[in-house]
């Protein structure tokens, strides 16, 4: 059974399709919804599986994630943005065949594919698109660092596990729906000075201009990763 977590602003419609096709789905046990601007909720009484968790002020997409994790009852967990629409039948029966120990994003090529089939092939966590939908063990999920509340999010997930996978699947979306919107340009901002400040406090120090992933990973190998592993063991 999987838990589906979203954090939501209600900017697209393409939520409330998957709520049907969610409740449809024996293999979704709960959809645990991260309400981050509860002046625009549509009316979701009549979904049985929703967990609502509405927000006084927006908590942004990485700390929705960590709430979302932190309450969480199944085995696995989905990691799902509100503004996609998949055949979530087709995706949880090729997640739980495949899934192991390992982390499952989004190929890139979902958001050109057509068609009714799956695959599953080397994630390396790298790529536009990969962590609008992942899935995981829940007992595998590590805690986003505070620092970070808008980006960085799937690249700390998928750097958690060895072998990161990349499921392809027909996906449509308007992409990033909320993230277009000016308010999130300081978050993001803000974001990135941490992420520099982070590079301070790991001793990442890079030649040239700063490489987001590669200064990303000599964080988490210079500490970050041993840092996180104890503070989920809090």
């Amino acid at each position: 059974m999987i838990s589906y977590i979203i954090p939501t602003m209600w900017r697209s419609l393409r939520i409330l399709e998957m709520l049907h096709r969610y409740e449809e789905d024996d293999m979704v046990s709960e959809v645990i919804l991260i309400d981050n601007d509860t002046t625009k909720t549509y009316d979701i009484s009549g979904f049985k599986k929703i967990v609502y968790l509405p927000q006084e002020k927006n908590i942004y997409v990485n700390p929705a994630w960590n709430l979302g994790a932190s309450v969480a009852k199944s085995e696995y967990i989905a990691i799902c943005n509100d503004d996609i629409t998949f055949d979530c039948k087709l995706a949880n029966k090729a997640v739980i065949n495949n899934i192991g120990e390992s982390i499952i994003g989004i190929h890139p090529e979902s958001f050109m594919y057509m068609g009714d089939e799956t695959y599953i092939t080397d994630g390396k966590h790298v790529g536009s698109g990969w962590g609008v939908l992942m899935y995981m063990k829940r007992s595998n999920y590590v805690m986003i660092p505070d620092e970070f509340r808008v980006w960085f999010g799937d690249d700390v997930l998928g750097l958690n596990f060895d072998s990161p996978q990349s499921l392809t699947i027909e996906m449509h979306t308007e992409m990033s729906t909320t993230s277009k919107e000016g308010f999130v340009s300081g978050v993001i901002e803000s974001d990135i000075n941490n992420f520099k400040v982070l590079m301070a406090k790991y001793n990442v120090r890079l030649d040239g201009p700063i490489d987001i992933r590669s200064a990303l990973l000599k964080i988490w190998e210079g500490g970050m990763k041993n840092d996180l592993v104890k503070l989920n063991e809090q």
